[in-house]
């Protein structure tokens, strides 16, 4: 069931009708294998406890939840099993550079 929906779906728009789809490599899973690997790898991204990721980024916890309430910055916590709220390492570059900023007056 799967490999026929990939198929369906890489054969989309390439013209090829859908009984006779066009398959990189001759095989739907070798796509099917790197999206999840894609997925699995976002998965893997290095957390950090909200306390510590603040210290990395050079802000305060005030100002972080300042500029989440403002909309400056997008939320991007998540929580841990033990209820940790952690940041992954993505969210504290952009924090980084929204705190190294200099906006001109």
């Amino acid at each position: 069931m799967i490999e026929a929906d990939a198929r369906q779906i890489l054969s989309a728009g390439s013209g090829t009708p859908p009984s006779r789809p066009h398959i990189p490599n001759g095989n739907a899973m070798v796509t099917l294998k790197s999206v999840n690997a894609g997925l699995r790898k976002a998965s893997e991204a290095k957390l950090y406890p909200l306390k510590e990721a603040l210290e990395l980024a050079g802000i305060t916890a005030p100002t972080y939840y300042r500029w989440l309430k403002s909309g400056k910055i997008e939320d991007s916590r998540v929580r841990g099993r033990r209820g940790v709220t952690l940041l992954p390492t993505d969210a504290i570059a952009r924090l980084r550079d929204e705190a190294t900023r200099v906006e001109v007056v």
